[in-house]
C-alpha cells in the first residue's frame, strides 16, 4: 500500500473510533436507563450535593437555594443530540408544574456559556441553565450525557437517569415526586 492509502485508511479509523466513542457517550442506547434509587425509601436516599454555579447569563445560583422544590436536575450539552431532543420535553414539565413547586436546573456541560445560552433562546426555554464543570461532574457521577436526577423537596436524589428517560417512565416519577 502507498503512504496516502494508508493514511486515509487511518483516518477512516480514527473517524470511527471518534464517532463511537460519542455515540456510547451520550446515546441513549449506548447507556440504558437507570433508575437508581426509584426502589428505595425517599428517607433513605442520599443527599444530594450542594454547589454554587454561574447561570449562563453570569449569574451564581445554588442548587440549596431551591430547598423545599422538586428539582430535575440535567446534565447536558448542545453537541449531544439525546440532550438536544429532551429539552423541550423538560421545559413543557416545568411549564406545567412550576406553580407546583416544580423546579429544572440544567447543567451545560459546554465549553462555553455563549453556545449553550445561544441555543436555550432559540428553544424558549426559560428555566434556569448553568455552565457546568468537570469537578461537579465527577461529584454526581456523570459518566455520560444525557445525565439526569429527580431531587425530592429535601433534596435527595430519589431518581437518577443516564441517557434519555422514556417520557412515561419521567412523568410517573416526577408525579409521586411532586406528590400528584
Amino acid at each position: 500500500m502507498n503512504r496516502r492509502r494508508v493514511r486515509r485508511v487511518l483516518t477512516g479509523i480514527t473517524a470511527l473510533f471518534i464517532v463511537g466513542i460519542l455515540a456510547i457517550s451520550c446515546s441513549p442506547s449506548g447507556k440504558p436507563e437507570k433508575a437508581e434509587s426509584g426502589e428505595k425509601k425517599h428517607s433513605q436516599a442520599p443527599k444530594a450535593p450542594d454547589f454554587t454555579l454561574k447561570t449562563l447569563e453570569g449569574k451564581e445560583l445554588s442548587l440549596s437555594s431551591f430547598q423545599g422544590k422538586v428539582v430535575l436536575l440535567n446534565f447536558w450539552a448542545t453537541w449531544c443530540p439525546p440532550c438536544r431532543a429532551e429539552i423541550p420535553i423538560f421545559h413543557a414539565y416545568y411549564k406545567k408544574w412550576k406553580d407546583k413547586g416544580f423546579v429544572i436546573i440544567g447543567i451545560s456541560m459546554d465549553k462555553s456559556a455563549q453556545i449553550a445560552a445561544t441555543f436555550m433562546r432559540e428553544l424558549g426555554i426559560t428555566y434556569p441553565n448553568l455552565l457546568g464543570n468537570n469537578a461537579l461532574a465527577a461529584q454526581y457521577r456523570v459518566q455520560g450525557l444525557p445525565t439526569t436526577y429527580i431531587l425530592d423537596r429535601e433534596g435527595r436524589v430519589v431518581q437518577m437517569y443516564v441517557g434519555m428517560p422514556r417520557e412515561s417512565r419521567l412523568e410517573q416519577d416526577l408525579r409521586q415526586a411532586l406528590g400528584l
